[in-house]
């Protein structure tokens, strides 16, 4: 198995918000990525403003993709070479 690039894993993070995952959890999950690494890319995507998040509750953050997001995942998918599995 090959590692993924900071770009695959953003990508892949973005795309399993955009797809309907809302909460952490089920972002990591659908993300394949691991918790710790993955609240710094979500903070570092709060900043790029590609997506946003609205505290529901005393622990409880749902995650949603920006426009700025959905352009980001649009380009990247368009740049990828075709030939990766």
């Amino acid at each position: 198995m090959r590692h993924r690039d900071w770009t695959e894993i953003w990508a892949d993070v973005l795309a399993a918000i955009s797809g309907g995952e809302k909460r952490p959890t089920r972002i990591m999950y659908a993300s394949n990525t691991s918790w710790t690494p993955l609240m710094v890319i979500l903070k570092s995507m709060i900043a790029e403003g590609l997506i946003t998040f609205d505290n529901k509750g005393r622990y409880r953050k749902v995650y949603q993709i920006t426009e700025a997001g959905r352009e980001w995942l649009r380009i990247y998918r368009r740049l990828l070479p075709r030939s990766l599995p």
